[in-house]
Order: structure tokens, then sequence, then C-alpha cells
């Protein structure tokens, strides 16, 4: 009989469930992984319930709102995802793929600020290369000169809101 972790490696989430839902008292690790499988059904109540029960037995486990948050995204509860979230972050300050997940959150609700305050603990977003279509009548160099980073750069907070007031200055977009 294969165990849930090579069911899990193997994405088989269907025997995942099977194996794991007649558990009668579940560990944190038995929660996590049902959860995850029920989740990656679409089974999004009862993935939400295992995870929440998996919490409660390790508290101060990230992962366990990490993927609660994951639920709420796809349920597109964006309030409720960044909540969990920034409940992740004070367990695990520097989890990459959490303060990626939350500046995207950030980002998608327009708050561009908060966004690169979680992307910057990443290094992002780094800015490949700058380029303005349609070109805009105005000097090139006057243009660079708008922007306050760097291509090949990491973009940062103050220089994206500098940047935004320099070219709002110049006036000549929308």
């Amino acid at each position: 009989m294969q165990t849930a972790d090579q069911l899990i490696a193997n994405q088989q989430w269907r025997q995942v469930v099977r194996l794991l839902a007649p558990a009668h008292a579940r560990t944190a690790q038995m929660n996590y992984d049902y959860g995850l499988a029920l989740a990656h059904l679409g089974q999004w109540q009862e993935a939400g319930a295992a995870l929440q029960a998996g919490g409660r037995l390790a508290p101060t486990d990230p992962r366990f709102p990490i993927e609660l948050a994951g639920i709420a995204y796809s349920r597109k509860d964006y309030p409720r995802a960044a909540r969990l979230l920034r409940q992740a972050l004070k367990l695990a300050p520097g989890d990459a793929y959490a303060n990626n997940f939350l500046a995207t959150i950030y980002f998608l609700q327009g708050n561009t600020a908060a966004a690169l305050k979680y992307w910057n603990r990443v290094n992002k977003p780094f800015i490949a290369a700058v380029r303005a279509e349609p070109t805009p009548r105005v000097s090139p160099a006057l243009l660079d000169h708008a922007f306050a980073f760097s291509p090949a750069a990491t973009m940062s907070l103050a220089q994206y809101q500098d940047s935004e007031e320099r070219i709002g200055g110049l006036g000549i977009f929308p």
C-alpha cells in the first residue's frame, strides 16, 4: 500500500483522500495532507476544515494559514487570503512564497505600495527593461530621467513613487 507521501508526490489526490478520510484522529501532518488533497480536488469547504483542524494541532506551522489563504484566493476572497498570509508571515517572516503571494494579492487589489513592500522582501519586482508603447512625444533622455529605478534591478517603493511623480509632472500620459 502506498503512503500519503508517495501519493502526494504522484499527485494522486483522490487516493490521498481515500487513504486519510477514514482516520478518526488525524495528526497535524495528516490534516495537512488531507486538506491539500481536498483543495486540489476543489472541495474547498472540506479542505478548509481539515487545514483548520491541522492548524489547531500545530499553531506555529505557517503551512496551514498559507494553504487556507490559497483556498480563500481560489474563492476570490482576497481580504481573507491577505489576512491569512499576514498570519503566516508572523510565523515565518522570510517565507518567499508567502511574501510573493501576499504581494500579488495586494497588487490585484490595487495596493501597489503594499505589494512592493512584500515583493521587496524577496527581491522583486525585477525590472528587466523599460519601454513605452506607443512612444511618447518627448525626448528619450527626458523620459529616461523620469524613471527613478534602473533596468536590471529591483524596484523599491520609494523609486516607484518618485517615478510616478516625475512621469505625472511630464504631463504626457493620460
